[in-house]
């Protein structure tokens, strides 16, 4: 009866063992799984931080809001500081935004590299506006291209990021 005693005894230890280790394994997976929905939501959202960013640069704000009674070269040279700090952070944000999204779908990469080229364009005309080649209404019209190019990469990013509740 002892015999059968120990026998029994040991194969409970060894189905708790198992058990244990079971739970354990599955706390692992499961843990590395929230890691990873976790981190593709941090990506997610830092791509929409951009991209909201992008569709209004803080210098457009100073574009809009110029003190029209200082000279032109004042307002000029407000605008250029403005504009190479701000556009050239968007712009180099931007190369590692895009390299994020690789990493999701071609539409969101897609999405992303506009945003850039616009980006660009954009910092090009301000270059030519203080040069005094361009217009205020020109980087406004072109702000809204930006604007619109930014919005597409937040509707891709929250499809992305929707798609796990539906």
């Amino acid at each position: 009866m002892k015999d059968w005693a120990q026998v029994i005894g040991a194969g409970i230890t060894l189905l708790a063992v198992l058990v244990a280790l079971g739970i354990g394994i599955a706390s692992i997976l499961h843990t590395q799984s929230m890691q990873k929905k976790e981190r593709r939501e941090r990506l997610l959202n830092e791509i929409i931080d951009w991209a909201l960013d992008s569709a209004k640069p803080k210098y457009a704000l100073a574009l809009t809001s110029l003190d029209y009674t200082l000279s032109e070269e004042d307002q000029r040279t407000i605008i250029q500081v403005a504009q190479a700090s701000n556009t050239h952070i968007l712009i180099v944000r931007g190369n590692y935004i895009a390299k994020i999204a690789l990493i999701f779908t071609q539409d969101l990469s897609t999405a992303v590299e506009n945003v850039r080229k616009n980006l660009e364009e954009h910092s090009e005309l301000i270059d030519d506006w203080i040069k005094g080649k361009s217009t205020p209404e020109a980087i406004g019209t072109h702000n809204n291209t930006v604007g619109q190019s930014a919005n597409k990469v937040i509707e891709e990013a929250v499809k992305l990021k929707t798609q796990d509740i539906s």
